[in-house]
């Protein structure tokens, strides 16, 4: 999910719903595909298209793995004692060490 529409490449679809968490609701308005650049802790970048929410009062840009999951038709995320491990559908891998709230955060740009 995203909160600026810039973030999101083609045609939007308009969408009606609301989505729950986190102790709040939020309004969905549209739903398009946004383009996400990734750097790991090694810096590599990884681009990967996924569809996404268009969320205007989100203070955050989220990237579900699960979602990922569901549209390519399969995938992993991996965790260890170092840190976690995603390969992309198409290729590529994404390696990140945990942060220091002990959370796997990865480095998103646009």
């Amino acid at each position: 999910m995203s909160l600026f529409e810039s973030y999101f490449v083609g045609k939007i679809t308009a969408v009606k719903k609301l989505m729950n968490g986190l102790g709040a609701t939020a309004n969905v308005v549209g739903e398009w595909t946004i383009l996400w650049s990734f750097r790991d802790d090694f810096g590599v970048i990884q681009k990967v298209r996924v569809k996404a929410y268009h969320i205007p009062a989100s203070k955050v840009r989220l990237f579900s793995p699960q979602f990922y999951f569901q549209q390519e038709g399969g995938g992993t995320f991996s965790m260890n004692v170092e840190g976690s491990i995603f390969p992309f559908a198409r290729g590529g891998v994404f390696s990140f060490e945990y942060s220091g709230s002990m959370l796997p955060i990865a480095h998103a740009s646009i």
